[in-house]
C-alpha cells in the first residue's frame, strides 16, 4: 500500500476498496478526526452497530485490540475497529513487535484503523511510532495530516460560512485566521459564532473583531502592531492587558521578536531579489502568510540600522529576562520604551 496524500485518500475510501490497516496521524487534528469518522461512516454507515464495530481508547492493550480485530461482522460485510490516541512510544520493544506482527496479518473481514485525534507525540521520541508507520506503509495505508496553508483555509472558512447561510471574502477570511490562528477546530467553532452573530448574509470585518476570539499570538501582535504605528499609549495598554490575562513574559517577547524579525527577513529577501512569499519555502509560514505581508507593508517605515538596533535591543531584553535580573515587566516596558526611540530617532521626529 502506501502514504496517501487527502485527494487519493478520498478517492480509495470512495471506491470502497478499503485497506485491513489505516494509521491516520498529525499536527492538524480536525483533519485526522475527519477522516477517521469518514471510514467508519462509510464501514458502518450512519446507526452504527455494536456487533461490527469497536471504538478503542488510548489505554487499549494488545489484547483488547486483537480480541476487537478477530471478531466477525455479523450485519455488515467488514467489522470497523478504532483505536483511538493509541501511544506507540510507550509500549515495550517486545509489546510493538508483537502488534506489528498481528497488524501485518489481520483477518480479512477486519479494518483496523489506528487514530490520534488529539495525541501529540513528541518529535524527539518517535521511533516506535516510526516502526509501525513503515509497517503500515506496506501492508494498509498511512495518511498524515499535515497543517494546511492559509489559501486553502481560507476555503474551508468560506465553504463552513456558505453551509451556514452567511458569505465571508478572502480578506475577511484572512483577517479571521491572523486573529484566531491557524487551528481549524478554532476557525469552524469561531466561523460559526460568526454566522450566529449576523444571522445572515455578509460577515465583515466590524463582526470578526466584536465576535471572534484572538488567541495570544494575535493579541501580541497587537501590540507589536501599535509600536509600529507609534502608537505609545496603544502599546502600554496592550502590554498592561497582556500582563493581566497572565501571559508569560518570555512568550511576550518571543511573538513580539518575531514581528520585526519578520521584518528583517522580508526586507533582505526583497533585497535580495526574492519575493517575501518565497520565505514561506524556507521557513514555517504556512498558514500564517499574513505575517510575510504585513511585514512587507510595515518594512516600509524602517531603515536597515533601525532594523538592527530594534532586533539588538530584543536580545538584550532577551537575555536579562533569562538571567532574571531585574523586573520583567519592567524589562518589557523598557524594551517598549527603547523601540519606540529608536523608531522616533529614525524618523528624525
Amino acid at each position: 500500500m502506501a502514504v496517501l496524500n487527502e485527494q487519493d485518500f478520498k478517492k480509495e475510501i470512495l471506491s470502497g476498496n478499503f485497506s485491513q490497516l489505516y494509521l491516520i496521524y498529525g499536527e492538524e487534528k480536525y483533519l485526522v478526526k475527519k477522516y477517521t469518522e469518514y471510514i467508519y461512516s462509510k464501514l458502518i454507515g450512519k446507526k452504527s452497530s455494536d456487533f461490527d464495530s469497536d471504538i478503542l481508547s488510548s489505554d487499549a492493550d494488545l489484547q483488547s485490540i486483537a480480541d476487537a480485530a478477530e471478531q466477525l461482522p455479523l450485519m455488515s460485510e467488514k467489522r470497523c475497529v478504532c483505536v483511538n490516541d493509541f501511544d506507540f512510544e510507550s509500549i515495550s520493544e517486545s509489546d510493538l513487535k508483537s502488534l506489528i506482527a498481528f497488524c501485518s496479518d489481520l483477518p480479512e473481514s477486519t479494518v483496523l484503523i489506528f487514530s490520534q485525534p488529539t495525541l501529540t507525540s513528541d518529535s524527539k521520541k518517535t521511533n516506535k511510532t516510526k516502526k509501525f508507520s513503515t509497517m503500515a506503509e506496506k501492508v494498509g495505508t498511512v495518511l498524515h495530516c499535515e497543517k494546511r496553508g492559509e489559501i486553502a483555509l481560507e476555503r474551508n472558512i468560506i465553504s463552513w460560512a456558505k453551509k451556514l447561510g452567511c458569505e465571508i471574502d478572502e480578506i475577511n477570511a484572512a483577517k479571521l485566521i491572523a486573529s484566531c490562528g491557524t487551528d481549524m477546530n478554532t476557525l469552524e467553532n469561531e466561523t460559526q459564532k460568526l454566522c450566529a452573530y449576523v444571522g445572515s448574509g455578509i460577515i465583515a470585518d466590524d463582526a470578526i473583531k466584536a465576535v471572534a476570539v484572538r488567541n495570544t499570538e494575535a493579541r501580541i501582535f497587537a501590540l507589536s502592531d501599535s509600536i509600529i504605528r507609534r502608537d505609545y499609549n496603544s502599546a502600554y495598554k496592550q502590554l498592561d492587558l497582556l500582563f493581566y490575562q497572565r501571559e508569560k513574559p518570555e512568550v511576550i517577547l518571543g511573538v513580539l521578536s518575531s514581528a520585526f524579525v519578520d521584518i528583517y527577513r522580508v526586507r533582505t529577501a526583497i533585497e535580495s531579489g526574492e519575493k517575501a512569499s518565497a520565505l514561506k519555502d524556507i521557513f514555517p509560514y504556512k498558514g500564517k502568510e499574513f505575517r510575510l505581508r504585513n511585514a512587507e507593508r510595515d518594512m516600509k517605515q524602517y531603515s536597515n540600522k533601525a532594523i538592527s538596533k530594534i532586533l539588538d535591543a530584543i536580545a538584550y531584553a532577551d537575555i536579562r529576562l533569562k538571567s532574571n535580573v531585574g523586573n520583567q515587566r519592567t524589562v518589557l516596558e523598557m524594551l517598549i520604551a527603547k523601540i519606540l526611540l529608536i523608531v522616533k530617532e529614525d524618523s528624525g521626529k
